[in-house]
Parts: C-alpha cells; structure tokens; sequence
C-alpha cells in the first residue's frame, strides 16, 4: 500500500486524495486500475513521438488476441521510455515500475483483474481510433468521444468494481451504468479545460478552436449534474460510505474548479485551503442541498 500511494501521489492530482477513501480491497483495485490507465494516457499524451509510435505501442500493449498482455507490459513500456521520455518526472517513474505495476495485476482475484483488462483493452482501442485520424477535435461531440475513451469508460469500469464488492449495488447497476460514462466524462473535461493553455505551449492541444472550447464548460457543467445524480443513486442504493466518499470527492473538486476556470482562464490551481475545504464538505454525510437524479444517457 506504502507504494501504491507514493505512485499516485507522484502522477495523480484528484485520485491520490479520492482512493484512499475506499473500502479495502476496492482501494487497492482502484488504485492499481488508475496506474495502468496512467501508463495507457502516459503512451498516448507524453512525451516526443508520433502518432504512428504511440499507437504501435498501444496495440503492442493491449495485445487485443486475448493474451494476458500484463505480463508483457513492462517490456514495451521499458522500450517506451527510452524512445519518448515524458518530462513528468512522477510520469517516469511510473514507467519504470510498470513491472511492480502489473505484478499487482496479476495478483488480484479473477473477477475485478478480468474487468480492468477488459476496459483497459477498450480504452487502448478508442486512443488507437483517435491517434490514427489525428487531432484537434473540431466538435464539442468529437471530445466527448475522447473523453469517453479515455475518462468514461473508467467510469464504466469503477461501477463494476464498486457492484462486485458492494453486491446490494446490483439493483441499481443499470441505473448507475446510465450515467457512470458521463461522471468520466466531467472530470476530464474539467481537466482538458483547466490544462488547455499548457497544452498549447507543449503542442499537444486537443481543442479544435476558441467556440468549440467555451460550448465544453456547457457540457462540462451539464455533465457535473449527472454525476451528481449518479451519487445520488449510490446514496439511494445503500453503497457503502467510502464509496459514496470516493464519487464526492472526485466531483467536489471538479466542481469547485469549473467555476475558477470560468474566471481566470485555463491553467488555475485550487488553494490547498480550498482543496481541504472542499474535501472536509465532500465528507460530511450530505452534500450541500442534497443530490437530485436525473437520466442523460452517456456518449458512446
């Protein structure tokens, strides 16, 4: 658990302060889960090389034939790093423990290690899709489709895991599944929002243009209330508190964050005070004003 954490406080903003608030053993899965999908985001986003390098590592790593790729992970990424460095230093040192990393994998039980390969393999398809026809995306629909890639189908995945640990979860597992897709979805466009200028500055920008840019804080903001009321159902459900503190969490933090980029422009950071105070609130046993459910179907 000791490196667990360091790695996600080394390569994480949100989900090092998230995870921890999970119930063991989903703690762990969830963590392990973030840190190989930080290894796919890492290949697609990091570092100098083209898009036909990254998506020969990409299809090299999902070895979409049904072979445990996890057990050549560590090989492709050792060649990964030698060919495009990223510049995060927390980055770096993900790859280099992509062995550790996938040990862990391996070592989980059959049915949550089953559904992080599975979802792993998806989300390698969808970067592969993106890679191959090239940004920027041009359409507020064509980045809900990459954030669906890469940040719904998390979400898709982290309601598996919570419905296999938390089986009174399984009456409300089509419910949840609704809107599990746009609660990813939220939390990556605050980040592509957030981070657009110094995505700029390294070329590796998405957005297509200024429009298309101010219609995603409409969407974004769209996507919070369905995140909240996903909450809203895991609260309905009985879930578990770490797992509805998790969800609050993750949101809490968006939320607080939409607003400031709304003000300040792209590249914003919240105070730690501010962190803590929005943490302390996401804590509490309701949210303020409570959460209402609402159904809006996810980008597939």
């Amino acid at each position: 658990m000791d490196k667990l954490d360091h790695l996600l406080q080394r390569t994480s903003r949100t989900f090092a302060l998230s995870i921890p608030e999970l119930p063991e053993p989903l703690r762990y899965e969830v963590g392990i889960s973030y840190l190989l999908f930080r290894l796919l985001d890492t290949v697609e986003d990091e570092g100098r090389a083209s898009n036909s390098q990254r998506v020969h590592c990409i299809r090299s790593i999902i070895n979409e034939d049904g072979h445990r790729w996890f057990s050549d992970l560590p090989h492709f990424l050792h060649e990964w790093s030698e060919t495009a460095p990223p510049d995060d230093p927390g980055y770096a040192e993900l790859l280099t423990e992509s062995g550790w990393v996938a040990a862990q994998l391996d070592a989980l039980p059959a049915g949550p290690r089953d559904a992080i390969c599975r979802h792993f393999v998806r989300t390698g398809v969808g970067m592969i899709e993106r890679l191959e026809a090239a940004p920027p995306l041009e359409t507020v629909e064509a980045v809900c489709r990459y954030c669906y890639h890469v940040a719904g189908i998390v979400g898709e995945l982290c309601t598996e895991l919570f419905v296999l640990h938390d089986p009174q979860l399984a009456k409300a597992s089509d419910a949840l599944m609704q809107n599990a897709a746009r609660f990813g979805e939220a939390l990556q466009l605050v980040n592509l929002l957030r981070d657009h200028r110094a995505d700029i500055d390294c070329g590796r920008d998405l957005i297509a243009c200024g429009t298309v840019y101010e219609a995603l804080f409409d969407r974004a903001a769209a996507s919070v209330q369905v995140a909240r009321a996903y909450i809203g159902r895991l609260e309905e459900a009985g879930a578990s508190e770490g797992i509805i503190r998790f969800n609050r969490v993750n949101l809490a933090l968006a939320e607080a964050t939409l607003p400031l980029i709304r003000r300040q422009g792209p590249g914003v950071k919240l105070s730690r005070d501010v962190v803590h105070a929005v943490i302390t609130e996401a804590r509490a046993p309701k949210l303020a004003g409570g959460i209402k459910s609402a159904t809006i179907s996810p980008v597939n």
